[in-house]
């Protein structure tokens, strides 16, 4: 067997643990992508669904929902509501110099894959969608290359599946190439609401992507998601969910941003203190915007192009 060293937490044994505890998880399956364990309910939010997953590998935990991470020793914690002490020493406990299972890793692709089912276009469905939000159907199309789905749309590599029905595909451009894709659910009861397309099925995980990307350059805003950059348009960017990679803040470097204001909705004034900090390493002056009651998806276009001019003086 390979080894590692401990401390890097490789060797400990998160499904023995998940076991002795009756912590339910699963291996496989709805929002669980390859590498990854999806723990049934989050210990941060209490979220369920598996949107809190734990990497097989370096034991990170994640939750999609909240936006919370963790390394191993944070994710004992939180389980067992324990000190960090008797975290480590349950660390320890199911610790071993043989590596616990660990899935293959994906690896991104030379094209992006789509599922099947996509109309041409948008469907009627997703138009009652999008008109139920104000948000101009014909616009949307030239400028950001929506698709749909249809109910049943799946994507499928080899023996693996995914499913993509009723939702809106939103492409995501970086040096005007489609990298990645998301999807957002337009229904009102699929879940999660949003899904980004699989690292196999991308050429760039969507991880490491900023949507609206191209338009960054001068005075931006970065917002949560795409429907906060419809609504307020170019020079606009979406970290593609409420936490940010290093890869993400890298490729900003070189784009000739002058200025950032984060505005993200509200109740997330910690996550954009966050970003604001990482933001500082490559763009010389961050603030952070708030606004009192909305998020910035549901502004009215009157509103979006005010708030837009007073942040960066363009519209």
């Amino acid at each position: 067997m390979m080894k590692r060293n401990k401390q890097s937490f490789e060797t400990f044994h998160v499904l023995d643990f998940l076991d002795e505890y009756g912590i339910a998880y699963k291996t496989s399956g709805k929002n669980i992508g390859a590498g990854w364990i999806g723990i049934e309910s989050c210990p941060f939010c209490t979220g369920g669904g598996y949107h809190f997953a734990v990497h097989a590998r370096s034991k990170t935990g994640n939750c999609w929902i909240c936006g919370e991470t963790c390394n191993a020793v944070g994710l004992v914690r939180a389980m067992l509501d324990c000190n960090s002490g008797e975290a480590y020493k349950n660390i320890k406990q199911f610790n071993s110099d043989d590596l616990d299972w660990i899935p293959e890793d994906d690896t991104t692709g030379q094209e992006v894959l789509w599922p099947d089912g996509l109309v041409k276009g948008i469907s009627s469905q997703a138009k009652a969608y999008l008109t139920g939000r104000d948000y101009p159907i014909n616009e949307l199309q030239q400028k950001f290359k929506l698709k749909s789905t249809k109910n049943g749309s799946t994507l499928r590599i080899e023996e693996r599946k995914w499913d993509f029905s009723n939702r809106i595909i939103i492409p995501v451009y970086m040096g005007r190439r489609v990298q990645c894709y998301l999807a957002r659910d337009f229904t009102g009861h699929g879940e999660p609401k949003y899904m980004n397309s699989p690292v196999v099925a991308s050429i760039r995980s969507p991880h490491q992507c900023i949507y609206n990307y191209d338009t960054l350059t001068g005075k931006v805003i970065f917002v949560e998601g795409p429907t906060d950059v419809w609504r307020l348009g170019a020079k606009v960017g979406a970290f593609l969910g409420i936490t940010y990679t290093k890869a993400q803040i890298e490729s900003l470097l070189g784009k000739g941003i002058t200025e950032a204001t984060i505005l993200f909705d509200p109740g997330a004034e910690e996550r954009a203190g966050k970003l604001s900090k990482a933001l500082t390493a490559v763009i010389d002056t961050v603030r952070i915007a708030y606004l009192d009651d909305c998020d910035p998806g549901d502004l009215t276009v009157d509103e979006a192009l005010k708030i837009k001019w007073q942040l960066i003086g363009e519209i």
